[in-house]
């Protein structure tokens, strides 16, 4: 029996799309830079999500996916930043923090006893921490570098910011991500996850705004893209 899908989560999932197109239109240019990194993690993202659809259609659990979906987080967004940031100890952050989120989240996944199929409040906790902690690096390297000319068409910018607002916002709701998902009370668990949904659509937004401006030729007083 097929689920009844709100008009939000139906949007939120079509707007993956408008990424993935701007990336393919510029695929040239990003392929082989830190773009091309983004790009394959919204390709990869991609077949999740039509996956994850597959199951939900056909009245499956599908939590094992957002489980699944933390390392490709990490993965894909430890590596962006840590290609974007230029100072050598704010990369070995990143790769540091990185490593430990990953072991920490494989160990609450498959050391605690938990089903893998049930969403790890916890181990979304750890990814959500790590990606704020290494987005603020980004932003700190941004405002005292003082480099920017205009933020607006400074794809980092929208891509930093894409970041940052959707996984602190989204850090608060994954605190209860297992509560809402078992609680039995149907209508505040549409409510939560149509939340979920609204930061989901802006946060591919402000991504596909930072691929359209990959192409920029000229983004600061001191270097190109």
């Amino acid at each position: 029996m097929l689920l009844k899908i709100s008009s939000i989560t139906l949007i939120a999932s079509l707007s993956l799309i408008v990424p993935l197109i701007i990336g393919t239109i510029n695929l040239r240019e990003i392929r082989n830079n830190h773009y091309g990194v983004l790009y394959w993690y919204l390709i990869i993202y991609a077949i999740f999500e039509v996956i994850a659809w597959y199951y939900a259609l056909n009245g499956l659990q599908n939590h094992f996916l957002g489980n699944t979906v933390i390392y490709l987080d990490l993965f894909f967004i430890g590596w962006y930043y840590y290609l974007i940031l230029s100072d050598e100890t704010q990369k070995k952050i990143v790769l540091g923090s990185i490593l430990i989120a990953t072991i920490i989240v494989i160990w609450s996944h498959f050391a605690t006893g938990r089903d893998y199929n049930r969403l790890d409040s916890f181990a979304l906790s750890v990814e959500n921490i790590v990606i704020i902690l290494i987005s603020l690096l980004f932003f700190y390297q941004l405002l005292n570098s003082l480099e920017v000319k205009n933020l607006f068409i400074y794809s980092h910018f929208w891509i930093g910011t894409a970041l940052l607002s959707y996984f602190s916002v989204i850090f608060f709701l994954d605190l209860f991500a297992e509560y809402v998902a078992f609680n039995k009370n149907k209508d505040f668990a549409s409510s939560y996850w149509d939340i979920k949904e609204y930061l989901t659509f802006f946060h591919r937004i402000f991504l596909a705004i930072g691929l359209w401006f990959s192409k920029t030729p000229i983004q600061s007083n001191l270097s190109s893209k």
